[in-house]
């Protein structure tokens, strides 16, 4: 008889001690949860951040894109006024500053296009992240 309580204290300590450990690993698991779900909405929040920021950096190279195409008809318009007409009848003092600046105004236009290319590029990669 005083081996079966022995037998029952020592099995009864080896379930506590079991059922301890247990618990023990279950309050890291619950806090390794905690911990990730954490890390994951700060990601996500971050995520959300770079691509309204990539949005509205996208509308504004389209809206600059589109103000560039119409300063170019522009001067298209002007360049095909001072082909149509004889140079000494032109109201253009300076026809070398126009062409600086056409040209500088095409280097823009090419730098957006780049851009503008790039952009996909990146809100793809950023959602790859995810």
């Amino acid at each position: 008889m005083n081996d079966n309580l022995n037998i029952t204290a020592v099995l009864h300590q080896k379930c506590s001690l079991k059922i301890q450990i247990l618990t023990e690993q279950a309050k890291a698991a619950d806090q390794t949860v905690a911990d990730s779900r954490e890390s994951w909405t700060r990601q996500e929040e971050t995520f959300n951040s770079e691509m309204e920021a990539l949005k509205s950096k996208t509308a504004d190279l389209e809206k600059h894109n589109e103000e560039l195409h119409h300063q170019l008809e522009i001067m298209g318009t002007q360049m095909a006024a001072l082909q149509s007409t004889k140079w000494e009848e032109t109201p253009y003092s300076s026809i070398q500053s126009d062409l600086k600046d056409t040209q500088h105004l095409l280097s823009v236009i090419q730098f957006l296009k780049k851009i503008k290319k790039l952009i996909p590029t990146n809100l793809m990669h950023f959602s790859l992240k995810i």
